[in-house]
């Protein structure tokens, strides 16, 4: 029995830790944050250099755009994989979800509130080194 509730316990660990280094849709990322604020808004720049940009966060950058969550901007990027999303979110002691870089989260309540509680989102620079 013991056996069985060891292997048990182990799978689901190993699910709910994939889950989080999966990659992520914009649908399934809009979803989560709408879940945080229902009247969550993309912010557009007034023209095309307004914004941010993958040229400020490298390598694998795949998107980035701004989203106003309870009248509070973040940068919301995307990558190609879950690693690049992470080594940039260390890198700027930022959160990040799978594939996706939340950026200028650090400090802002409630955005560390949806963050955390909503998105279950990480950072790395807080968690120990293996």
């Amino acid at each position: 029995m013991k056996k069985f509730s060891f292997l048990f316990l182990s799978m689901i660990l190993a699910i709910s830790c994939s889950q989080k280094e999966r990659n992520f849709t914009l649908l399934e990322i809009s979803e989560l944050v709408r879940k945080g604020d229902p009247e969550v808004k993309t912010v557009l720049g007034k023209d095309m250099d307004a914004g941010i940009s993958c040229k400020t966060y490298g390598p694998g950058c795949l998107s980035a755009r701004r989203m106003m969550v309870r009248k509070v901007d973040m940068g919301v990027v995307e990558f190609e994989n879950p690693e690049q999303a992470r080594v940039v979110a260390k890198k700027i002691d930022q959160y990040y979800l799978g594939n996706w870089l939340f950026d200028d989260v650090v400090n802002e309540p409630v955005l560390e509130d949806l963050a955390l509680h909503i998105l279950k989102a990480r950072r790395p620079a807080l968690e120990k080194e293996n």
